[in-house]
């Protein structure tokens, strides 16, 4: 009896390990879920490349989560692709009035870290280029850094 419980409890923690992963399920598209912690950053209006996304920049252990094939050799990092991002903002503890301070004449960000469940990752290049990777964020875990707001002045201001 005593083994059967050991065995039950045992396949239980590695259906729940399981479940923690990407897989992958053709081109550059994975399916899953997955719980990691990192820094987020909540780029600037003013940012051509970026403008207004909610990225993550896993790191050591965190980073190993993030699928990547062979000979791939790009940073980890992604951005969310959930369609409204107002909840996301409160669910990371964003104030309103942090996302109201950015103005015209600064380039501002907005960064914090946070314990996210991610669903799904799509690759969206394998070139050190202008693409960047995808995930949708299912739930803030917990809100690890208090978000913090830091401005500087555009070049180009008047």
């Amino acid at each position: 009896m005593k083994r059967l419980l050991l065995s039950l409890l045992l396949a239980s923690l590695g259906a729940s390990a399981s479940a923690q992963t990407f897989t992958h399920v053709g081109g550059k598209r994975y399916t899953g879920t997955v719980t990691l912690t990192s820094k987020f950053e909540v780029h600037a209006e003013a940012d051509e490349m970026l403008s207004g996304a909610t990225c993550f920049y896993p790191e050591g252990q965190e980073a190993k989560k993030i699928p990547r094939p062979r000979n791939d050799y790009r940073s980890e990092w992604f951005c969310l692709d959930n369609h409204l991002m107002q909840p996301v903002y409160q669910a990371l503890h964003i104030p309103a009035a942090m996302q109201r301070q950015r103005t015209q004449n600064e380039m501002c960000r907005i960064t914090g870290a946070a314990t996210v469940e991610l669903r799904g990752y799509s690759r969206d290049g394998d070139c050190e280029c202008d693409d960047n990777d995808r995930s949708t964020l299912v739930r803030v875990v917990r809100v690890v850094t208090t978000p913090r707001i830091d401005c500087t002045p555009l070049e180009d201001a008047p």
